[in-house]
């Protein structure tokens, strides 16, 4: 059996209720989630649908997060096989935010309608050791036209998970000047830009509470940042 005593792990043999020996190991290497790829960005200038591209590679039990846009306030018809994790309304600008476990067998590309002919912008995220459904999401303020500012998001997980901002803009310019969270993807199709931002919590502690400041230049459009959190326990 497996016993830890002191922060140090021992493996341990019985006979019967004597132990017969009790030796020092190296616990199991923790596995935290971790982002993999970026699908393609893709858009539309005016349509109903909007066609959605799946990443290059998909493996099973994967985590795959859909983030779509739309310059309406519509709302999003949840496509097959996707849960939603959260939407944002108001009049010229909406997002959700899907989320699956896949089952490997992905590959190709979906169409995804809100009904209403306007601009969109759709793109998936992929992430490895990610064992339950993503949690805490929270939305930040919008932010409006020509405007360059430090966004920060009070945001806490546990240890060994991951937390991740999704930033998206439309009818404009979005760039990451300085940060303390990782840049795992930045995109751009048409008016739209999606950029995606990850950190892992510190390891020698349960839970980490921060405002992760971001500067971000925004110009000329509006613009939401989304954040929640990736656990592999």
């Amino acid at each position: 059996m497996l016993w830890e005593e002191n922060n140090t792990y021992y493996i341990i043999g019985y006979t019967g209720y004597v132990v017969t020996y009790k030796a020092e190991c190296t616990a199991a290497p923790t596995i935290t989630p971790a982002f993999e790829e970026a699908g393609s960005q893709t858009s539309v200038s005016s349509s109903e649908n909007i066609t959605v591209s799946y990443p290059s590679t998909v493996n099973q039990d994967e985590l795959l997060v859909l983030v779509l846009a739309t310059g309406d306030g519509e709302t999003f018809t949840t496509p097959s096989g996707w849960t939603n994790l959260t939407n944002y309304q108001q009049a010229s600008f909406s997002y959700s935010i899907y989320y699956k476990f896949a089952d490997g067998t992905e590959s190709g590309t979906f169409l995804v309608t809100d009904g209403t002919a306007n601009s969109k912008t759709a793109q998936i995220l992929r992430y490895s050791n990610v064992s339950v459904a993503p949690t805490s999401a929270s939305a930040s303020t919008v932010y409006y036209a020509n405007l360059r500012t430090t966004n920060s998001i009070s945001q806490t997980t546990d240890a060994d998970n991951m937390g991740v901002w999704i930033s998206i803009v439309n009818t404009g310019e979005l760039s990451q000047t300085s940060t303390s969270l990782d840049l795992d993807n930045s995109s751009s199709s048409s008016n739209w830009n999606i950029m995606s931002q990850s950190y892992v919590s510190d390891t020698d502690s349960n839970s980490e509470t921060g405002s992760h400041e971001v500067v971000l230049a925004v110009e000329n459009g509006y613009h939401v940042i989304l954040t929640f959190n990736l656990s592999n326990e």
